[in-house]
């Protein structure tokens, strides 16, 4: 959450459309608390979901084909007959993504115009052409997005799905700006090629936990359930002690047969963790190439660093300091993009 709420370049583009720096730091203090809310209020309904069916799985009587059906299911089985509670509930879950997913657009594009598109005009183009631009790359990033909804349907589980994805950007991304605001002795050579490291080390575990998860050698462990309250038919209660029978005997198949095969313990790790080992990866990787690398370079501008870390810097240039003095809002506006444009 460290990268999405602040680098991320959907909460940069909010930042810089505040009036002052004080206003970026109260926005961060409003977001992690609403945050907190959020994630306490979904791990409260976690709960209450498992309580309910703890003694009658869903999926386990086929009631539901994936556990990402697990909620809409609850709602519609306690709250169905009320009359407009599953409107609401999708009402507040459509909203929810399309709020989230045109901030992202909105940031995908503005990249992708900045660095790629606007290089191929000659000329400053008028506002209104930038803006159809932009609207054009908006309507096929959704369009492709959509499209792979038919493919992201076949990798698993949405949250542990969207997780991991998540985290092989995340984590290298944060592992640059932590190199470039919290060590002075990182250079922008050991920055980029640590970066790429990261990236590829990250991939390479997720790819991997992700071919191993469908070919069903790693499982997640689930909270113990059973089915004693469920009301079956006989054939039913027969065809699920099957499945349950057949399911026990390919895991005992697959986790404790000696020939098994063990998938190595570096793609088990939570799916949680994977920003963190990324980050981590790329601030290693950074500051190894950065001491190798290291040449006679400009000094580093104080302002550009945190002030937690200013012993690190050399006297000589603590002295010729003329910026991080200046505490007015102005001055915090040019500090911020200073340090965007340096990273």
């Amino acid at each position: 959450m460290i990268s999405t709420l602040t680098i991320h370049q959907t909460g940069v583009q909010k930042f810089l459309s505040l009036p002052t720096f004080r206003s970026c730091v109260w926005s961060i203090i409003y977001a992690a608390i609403s945050e907190a809310l959020i994630y306490l209020l979904c791990v409260l309904i976690g709960l209450g979901i498992y309580a309910k069916y703890s003694n009658c799985d869903p999926l386990a009587i086929h009631k539901i084909t994936k556990h990402d059906q697990l909620l809409p299911y609850y709602v519609m089985d306690v709250a169905g007959h009320i009359p407009g509670i599953p409107v609401l509930f999708m009402a507040a879950i459509f909203s929810a993504a399309l709020s989230t997913m045109s901030s992202i657009l909105n940031s995908l594009s503005g990249v992708i115009y900045k660095h790629c598109i606007k290089r191929f005009f000659k000329n400053n183009p008028s506002e209104k052409t930038v803006s159809n631009v932009l609207k054009l790359i908006v309507v096929i990033s959704g369009a492709l997005c959509t499209c792979l909804v038919f493919l992201i349907e076949h990798l698993g589980e949405i949250v542990s799905l969207t997780t991991s994805f998540i985290g092989i950007t995340n984590g290298p991304l944060l592992g640059m700006f932590t190199l470039g605001v919290l060590f002075p002795r990182a250079n922008a050579k050991g920055t980029f090629f640590g970066a790429i490291g990261g990236l590829i080390f990250i991939s390479t575990i997720v790819f991997s936990a992700k071919y191993y998860q469908l070919r069903h050698l790693l499982q997640y462990p689930s909270k113990s359930l059973s089915n004693t309250a469920c009301n079956t038919t006989i054939s039913g209660v027969v065809n699920l002690t099957t499945t349950i029978n057949n399911s026990i005997e390919d895991m005992n198949v697959t986790l404790s047969s000696p020939d098994s095969f063990q998938v190595p313990s570096i793609f088990r790790v939570n799916f949680f963790c994977y920003s963190t080992i990324g980050a981590v990866a790329t601030i290693v990787l950074g500051l190894l190439i950065s001491y190798m690398t290291k040449k006679d370079e400009s000094p580093v501008d104080k302002a550009l660093i945190s002030p937690i870390v200013h012993f690190l810097l050399g006297k000589k240039i603590e002295n010729g300091d003329t910026v991080s003095n200046n505490r007015d809002s102005g001055a915090s506006e040019l500090l911020i993009m200073k340090t965007v444009e340096n990273v």
